[in-house]
């Protein structure tokens, strides 16, 4: 079964990333939606430092909400990043228009729609993940709300019952903010602050694995064509436009590296400590059930954060690796002179692999998926110990 490259196939696969870029003003940048996002996180972000300041020596306290707002840190940091790089307008911008038209005459249209499909399915799976995780903190406190008033109800009215009241997030606010109509203003704008963050997170993440699965599928195309090409007779044309296509498809995967590795060492760093500060939280949570589901829920959202870079990065070292192994296979020995120097040219470059560093110090792979698991267990097992010495 073939598919035919057009605007409309590509649309169909990427349509998703387009919205969600254009939404939260990543694509075309919107400086205007820039602006709303650092002051709605303002807007959460500060009351949750203030927080911290409030009980410098409660770690509980810490732990609960420096996830939350390392998380909107590390939003921020991604956001700025992406506004102020002249040359991630320009990657995207490749990536939705011109790098199509390089695929449309080779014809082998097969592998680059599979690597596309995968692409899809990431970011619809991380985008439920994401979903899950801030409807889980949005309604939980909404039902302790609910619950509570109706306990209420049904108590004798000369009874005083305490309502306790919670907000998403652990921050810190005035005691008025804690009453009505003041209440619901603070809990819309926590919605409205991590909302926007997740858009944005979502937007940001799942447009650089999805680069990386197209980088993928050039690769693997040049693979079967180069597979299929007899060189007993005359390729020269063949060769040459081959050879054009596996260096754009390498600068490629080069531009991704080089725009992208600081907000993916941001990543790697943070990862670190969100999935230690979040298991710590699972695992002191395990008798509060609403608790419990709360952070499993984000846990999970931020495991597959970081298998969203890892493993599209292990990809990208593996079908950048395989072009030299095509050509291998074929009799290429067998062409003329000329030919063999640039096949010979051709070989030596793709044993080169491509890949996706954390700030030039470290690829990502799951090999590196694994190491960043095993910085965050070193993490949790000190916090333990802390904790084990404050009780």
């Amino acid at each position: 079964m073939s598919f035919a490259v057009d605007n409309l196939s590509t649309d169909k696969c990427i349509l998703l990333n387009k919205k969600i870029l254009k939404i939260a003003g990543l694509y075309p940048i919107s400086l205007i939606k820039y602006a709303i996002f650092l002051f709605c996180s303002l807007l959460l972000v500060i009351p949750e430092v203030v927080r911290i300041c409030k009980y410098p020596h409660d770690l509980e306290v810490i732990l609960e909400t420096s996830s939350v707002l390392l998380t909107m840190i590390l939003t921020i940091f991604k956001f700025t990043l992406w506004i102020f790089q002249r040359k991630t307008q320009n990657l995207i911008g490749f990536l939705f228009n011109s790098y199509w038209d390089v695929i449309v005459s080779l014809k082998e249209v097969q592998c680059i729609y599979d690597h596309a499909l995968i692409a899809k399915k990431l970011t619809l799976s991380y985008t439920c993940f994401i979903m899950n995780a801030v409807i889980v903190f949005y309604f939980i406190p909404i039902r302790h709300i609910f619950l509570n008033k109706l306990s209420e109800l049904t108590m004798n009215n000369n009874h005083h019952y305490n309502i306790s009241i919670h907000f998403p997030f652990a921050a810190s606010y005035p005691q008025f903010c804690y009453e009505s109509p003041y209440f619901q203003f603070v809990y819309f704008s926590q919605i409205i602050s991590t909302s926007i963050c997740a858009l944005i997170t979502l937007g940001v993440d799942t447009i650089i694995a999805t680069a990386i699965f197209y980088a993928c599928g050039h690769f693997s195309c040049l693979q079967k064509k180069l597979e299929k090409l007899n060189f007993r007779f005359n390729v020269n044309t063949k060769l040459i436009n081959y050879i054009k296509h596996h260096k754009i498809a390498l600068r490629f995967s080069e531009q991704i590296e080089e725009t992208f590795n600081s907000i993916i060492l941001l990543q790697v760093l943070a990862s670190s400590l969100i999935i230690c500060l979040v298991g710590f939280q699972v695992n002191s949570r395990m008798s509060q059930s609403d608790k419990l589901m709360e952070y499993l829920s984000y846990l999970l959202m931020a495991l597959f954060q970081l298998i969203l870079f890892c493993w599209p990065g292990d990809k990208l070292i593996k079908y950048s690796s395989i072009i030299s192994n095509a050509i291998y296979s074929t009799n290429w020995y067998e062409s003329k002179e000329p030919v063999k120097i640039e096949i010979i040219t051709l070989i030596h470059r793709a044993q080169k692999p491509c890949f996706l560093t954390a700030g030039k110090f470290q690829q990502m792979s799951l090999e590196s998926f694994n190491t960043i698991l095993s910085t965050s267990l070193s993490y949790f097992m000190l916090l333990k110990h802390f904790d084990s010495d404050e009780t």
